[in-house]
């Protein structure tokens, strides 16, 4: 979970297991645009061509693991990752 991040960095947003199916964001990577400084500490994340508000504690760092599991090369971004 990153919980101070900066502008600029790559993240992936993460939801816990019971609402991950209401959420169509979970799992896909997008940069952070706007930090959010005091409550509630929610962040700018842009995922392709929409920025998205998104809670403080549903990003964790962009992973070399979850790029290669998209079928993808470092840098883009995926579509959706789905996880089985």
């Amino acid at each position: 979970m990153i919980c101070n991040p900066q502008q600029g960095q790559r993240v992936q947003v993460w939801y816990r297991p019971d609402l991950r199916a209401l959420m169509p964001l979970h799992g896909r990577i997008g940069v952070v645009e706007i930090v959010g400084r005091k409550r509630p500490r929610n962040h700018g994340v842009r995922v392709g061509p929409q920025l998205h508000v998104i809670p403080c504690g549903n990003l964790r760092p962009e992973s070399v693991q979850s790029a290669k599991s998209a079928g993808l090369r470092r840098g883009a971004t995926p579509r959706r990752v789905d996880y089985v």
